[in-house]
């Protein structure tokens, strides 16, 4: 299914979202195969992104002020192919959900800007391993 945002509307940028929950294992590993961009938030399901192929560009959201296992997920990825950071530098923008107050997991509120400027770091990385 297309996804709606910024970066497609005004760039004219494919882009698709799917849950990986929502589908088999196999099925997993073999739509990794056909994307060249995967953007995820740092967690179990990033994993998905060691089955990009060698060009695809994995690039890893990482919530505000967060001392989780973003290295070690940053040597996985750079180990299998380009890898790309982005760390929510914005208090404002980092909320715990009410019902998980002690959980890891938070919501992570994407600056526009800044997502768009590591959307165009991934199509240069792309760009150059194409020459």
């Amino acid at each position: 299914m297309p996804m709606a945002f910024p970066l497609q509307a005004h760039h004219d940028i494919p882009c698709k979202r799917k849950r990986a929950l929502k589908i088999q294992q196999q099925e997993q590993v073999e739509k990794m195969q056909y994307y060249t961009i995967l953007v995820g938030v740092n967690g179990a399901g990033f994993m998905n992104a060691l089955y990009l192929p060698p060009n695809g560009v994995a690039i890893q959201l990482a919530p505000y002020n967060t001392t989780l296992n973003i290295g070690t997920y940053a040597e996985l990825m750079k180990a299998r192919g380009p890898y790309l950071e982005w760390h929510n530098t914005h208090k404002e923008n980092h909320f715990v959900p009410e019902s998980h107050p002690n959980a890891h997991g938070v919501d992570t509120i994407v600056d526009t800007k800044e997502f768009r400027e590591l959307i165009q770091e991934a199509l240069a990385v792309l760009a150059k391993d194409e020459l």
